[in-house]
């Protein structure tokens, strides 16, 4: 026999073993009611089937043509219909489960006669159930051969759908189609090395005890080393890698909880994996576990089912990638989807709107929704955009929340990352700019992007300068917003804008009308209400129901939360509406007079604040750590918030989660799927109004700040990431006023901490800023001979220096060191880190011989304090070996080079940028000795390294960029060294500004170079 054949051979005889397992195990639980949760009659020879079942089913069509087949084979001694069932869900053809999330995919079930012992036991094998698998299929998509196909196998269920596609790919060519149209398959606890040991050892004494004859030849298949399966298996893997055209997408899924098989050798409380990690996965394909038995592994009983979502994930990355196939015509780059929130399952409403929004995007390309916060907007845009990507699933659709510069900033890094941009992970980059470009590129294809809650015109159309002086420090200058908007769109990409501001959405839709997005009808806020609270739909549209309804506005969210606090709670709708209508009077709008829209009439109540009122005075009354938790947390930016930055504000890990729990069941915070919180913008503000009117806004600013003040690190290299993720809290925190000394302290920390940050990522003007605050507080508040104090005016005076303004910096680190010396003493280090800095500003002053002394006194200080090989003392003598080199003592310099290089290298890692400042002080070292060659391997190597860790803008990185224009210049390459010229002088204009020292050095020499090499030609 050829090796198919055999294959086919050894898999019946290894499935009759599996019918053998299942029947008996589903019979012993049957019989105890301890597995099944639907009704069946237990029969002599085994529990009967959905007869009408079986064969190829379809369970779901779409209304429109579908673009995908889904089709689910049950295991073996399973029932066709209820094998996918549990407390009455059945998963694949429920309206509000798989269909849903599929609305474009026929979707099938397989059934076959599956009893296997018994008087009425059916006689067949693997092949034959594909064979009939297979024909079913045929006739099926014969109108639609071509269509996407995705499998979904459980137990016996998985080794058809493989023996299926084996054989239509290998033995019939007339159905080869099956094979070359499929695009996924989804194994749920498929026995590829067969099943545990206690069943391959106690079965045949178990089922002989039942009085059924039992073939002993049998049971020796179900050992793990079968050759049957592992054959199969081993064969279909083949076929699918050794053919590059061939890309299947296979996900198996394996239980993690052991069966309680053991009742079937006569120990009940003995259990076993039927089929464990190693038997449910395949070699060289994702497989990962459920926390469930084997038979509870394919069922699901609601759309909220955490394994139910992975499994629709994996399903949706399936179709996802099914371009991923070679093709001349499609993107092998998987769409990107960024929307942060989830599908509202109960969406109701909209229609009219999402209908307008169709027409308009066929005659423009730029569309916004505006109206009063609140309202809707950023409902309709999620939907629009998960009916978007049903539509076009190959169409990126892409999120970015612009209420503040700094998430927007961040949101365009995080899509960056998504897409590879290069150089995008670098701290320093234009991210926004390189999303920009790459969104105006051929390469990015059909997109949608939608900017939500675009409010603030500033933000979009004026430019920031925080420049301290643009003469002597350089300048900070953030473009707007608007800059970063692709200019042109085609009819593949569109542009949708939520906007409670319509002056401005409309200038951002270059003029086009957008769409007002008014509160909801009467019967849509009716529909609402009753979808969120539980109420009957009588109740939710007589009297009291739309009284209720007339004092919320009709505003989304309002009804939201109020049907929220009346299912919470098992209040009436009457009951409710009583509450509210008792609520204080005086309590100020929400939107305050400047939000209110004109159109609203006056007599209206504010509903949002009144709401959310209530909401949070039942919170504080039942869960005051929910409470405070959410007072916290409206202090921070709205978005974004780690659930690490406050979780140890709670008395425990119990109380923040039951208190995040209760906040998230009143709807007033969202948590995104990388764990952090996001507050809607009227909550926030809300909230903020009801700590006001409580007069306790002030002191939760200040819990606020401290725990900023606390929790914001030190700014260094190696703190970088993170503090890129809590610099938008920190700057929300510092817009507020504090009073209190307390108060102050803390806000010069966290400044003096943002000092350091900006310090280290390059941004010298605003660590100036930073540090001038801190030093006019710390004055104040802790006397100019405080330690605190003195360590914020080195800070400024650094920053100072690192901005150009070398005799300016001079005279501020003089003055700090002074301090440092009188209250620390000179051996200290924060005094040593102080004297270093002004001995390099007096190096770039050429006050050489005064430099290499100050250096040398702060390497001793080091040296002595801390040891010859701590990472601190090496950056001394790092800046010492500067000054000897600066005064011609190569030699002694090269020495110290090297051994700082060395020495960093171990202590900080090879890619650190001490250790590349170090590498590139080596190539300086070369470079003077003639060495050109090495020199320029060593720039080279350093400047790989700088453009990686530190990106393209960071000041270290041009200074290589200058550093290696001049050497390639000495080696008389004229046209590289003008190369690195013009983008060392690019990055000098972008960083530091033209009037930098370094920059008119860098200008200066160009220009030199110029003119030589035209000599010399």
């Amino acid at each position: 026999m050829n090796n198919l054949t055999t294959t086919a051979a050894y898999s019946i005889a290894s499935i009759t073993v599996l019918g053998a397992l299942w029947w008996v195990i589903e019979r012993f639980f049957k019989r105890f009611s301890l597995l099944f949760n639907h009704p069946l009659n237990q029969t002599a020879g085994g529990r009967p089937i959905s007869t009408e079942y079986l064969g190829l089913k379809t369970l779901y069509t779409p209304s429109e043509k579908p673009s995908l087949d889904i089709v689910a084979v049950h295991g073996i001694g399973a029932d066709p219909y209820y094998s996918w069932v549990t407390k009455g869900t059945h998963w694949l053809k429920d309206a509000v489960m798989l269909p849903e999330r599929f609305a474009n995919a026929r979707i099938m079930s397989f059934g076959y006669e599956s009893q296997w012992f018994g008087e009425n036991a059916v006689r067949t094998g693997l092949s034959s159930v594909a064979n009939d698998f297979l024909a079913d299929l045929q006739e099926t998509r014969k109108d639609c051969p071509d269509r996407p196909l995705i499998f979904i196998g459980h137990c016996f269920g998985g080794l058809v759908i493989q023996q299926a596609l084996l054989t239509a790919r290998v033995r019939q060519q007339h159905l080869s189609t099956v094979f070359d149209h499929t695009i996924g398959v989804l194994f749920l606890g498929t026995p590829f090395r067969g099943t545990g040991e206690i069943i391959s050892q106690g079965l045949m004494r178990s089922l002989t005890a039942t009085g059924y004859e039992v073939q002993s030849a049998v049971l020796r298949h179900l050992s793990r080393d079968d050759e049957s399966l592992g054959f199969l298996v081993q064969e279909f893997t083949r076929v699918c890698k050794e053919n590059p055209a061939i890309s299947l997408n296979i996900v198996c899924i394996y239980e993690q909880k052991s069966t309680g098989v053991g009742a079937i050798v006569g120990n009940p409380n003995l259990k076993e994996f039927v089929v464990d990690k190693t038997s449910g996965s395949m070699d060289g394909y994702p497989s990962f576990g459920f926390a469930r038995d084997h038979f509870q592994l394919n069922k699901f009983s609601g759309s909220t089912d955490v394994y139910y979502k992975r499994v629709v994930r994996e399903l949706m990355g399936m179709y996802d990638k099914r371009n991923s196939k070679p093709s001349s015509q499609q993107s092998p780059r998987k769409p990107l989807f960024t929307v942060p929130f989830e599908r509202d399952k109960r969406f109701v409403g909209r229609d009219g709107i999402l209908g307008k929004m169709d027409e308009k995007f066929k005659s423009q390309r730029r569309l916004s929704l505006h109206g009063l916060g609140g309202v809707g907007k950023s409902q309709i845009a999620i939907e629009f955009a998960y009916k978007q990507r049903d539509l076009k699933p190959q169409m990126h659709i892409i999120w970015l929340y612009t209420a503040t510069d700094a998430r927007f900033r961040q949101a365009c890094r995080d899509i960056g990352r998504e897409v590879n941009l290069p150089n995008i992970d670098d701290s320093d980059v234009d991210a926004c700019g390189l999303v920009r470009d790459w969104l105006s590129s051929e390469e990015s294809g059909e997109w949608l992007l939608i900017l939500d809650n675009a409010d603030d015109e500033q933000l979009f159309f004026s430019t920031t300068c925080d420049n301290l002086n643009s003469n002597t420090l350089g300048s900070s200058i953030a473009p707007p917003l608007a800059d970063y908007l692709p200019a042109v769109m085609d009819d593949r990409r569109s542009l949708l804008i939520t906007s409670r501001n319509r002056p401005l959405a409309e200038d951002l839709s270059n003029g086009y009308p957008g769409i007002e997005v008014e509160p909801f009808s009467t019967h849509e806020a009716r529909r609402l209400l009753h979808s969120r609270s539980g109420r009957s739909e009588d109740e939710c549209k007589d009297g009291d129901a739309d009284g209720l309804l007339a004092l919320l506005g009709h505003i989304p969210l309002a009804i939201s939360q109020a049907a929220a606090f009346i299912n919470r709670n098992q209040m009436s709708v009457s009951q409710y509406r009583e509450r509210l209508a008792k609520g204080e009077q005086n309590i100020k709008a929400y939107l305050h007079a400047e939000h209110r829209d004109p159109r609203r009439e006056r007599d209206i109540p504010n509903a949002v604040f009144q709401t959310w009122k209530i909401s949070f005075d039942q919170i504080r009354n039942q869960d005051n750590n929910a409470a405070m938790l959410l007072s916290l947390m409206v202090m921070l930016d709205r978005e974004g918030i780690p659930k690490s930055l406050v979780q140890q504000t709670a008395d425990n890990d119990l109380a923040f989660d039951h208190a995040m729990g209760t906040l998230s069941g009143f709807s007033l915070i969202t948590m995104t799927e990388d764990g952090k919180v996001v507050i809607h913008r009227l909550v926030q503000l809300s909230v903020h109004a009801w700590l006001e009117q409580h007069g306790q806004r002030a002191s939760r600013e200040a819990d606020a700040l401290a725990l900023m003040s606390e929790r914001f690190p030190f700014g260094k290299h190696e703190n970088q990431k993170l503090c890129e993720t809590l610099v938008p809290h920190a700057l929300a925190v510092l817009r507020c006023n504090f009073l209190s000394h307390q108060d102050l302290v803390r806000r010069a920390t966290l400044l003096y901490n943002l000092g350091r940050y900006y310090i280290a990522d390059g941004s010298y003007c605003a660590a100036y800023s930073s540090a001038t605050e801190a030093y006019e507080i710390q004055v104040v508040a802790l006397g100019s001979d405080n330690a605190e104090t003195a360590n914020t005016l080195a800070l400024q005076g650094l920053a100072t220096y690192s901005a150009g303004n070398y005799k300016e910096s001079e005279g501020i680190l003089r003055e700090a060191m002074r301090s440092l010396c009188s209250v620390l003493g000179t051996a200290h280090p924060d005094t040593l880190i102080c004297t270093t800095n002004l001995a390099w500003a007096l190096q770039d002053q050429k006050k050489h011989h005064e430099a290499e002394l100050v250096h040398r006194q702060a390497f001793e200080g080091y040296e002595k304090a801390l040891g010859p090989d701590h990472a601190d003392t090496l950056n001394s003598l790092y800046s010492l070996a500067w000054a000897l080199f600066s005064e011609g003592k190569v030699d002694e310099a090269e020495k110290m080079f090297q051994q700082t290089c060395a020495g960093f290298a171990k202590t900080k890692g090879k890619a650190h940028p001490w250790t590349l400042n170090s590498v590139q002080a080596l190539a300086r070292v070369l470079r003077r000795q003639g060495k050109f060659k090495e020199a320029e391997e060593k720039y080279r190597s350093a400047l790989d390294l700088f453009e990686k860790e530190m990106g393209l803008f960071h000041p270290y990185t041009i200074n290589c960029l200058h550093a290696l224009a001049l050497l390639l210049e000495e080696m008389k390459n004229y046209s590289q060294s003008s190369w690195f010229y013009e983008r060392a002088l690019e990055g000098y204009k972008k960083t530091l500004g033209e009037a930098h020292p370094d920059a008119l050095a860098c200008a200066e020499e160009f220009d030199a170079m110029k003119k030589h090499s035209e000599r010399e030609s």
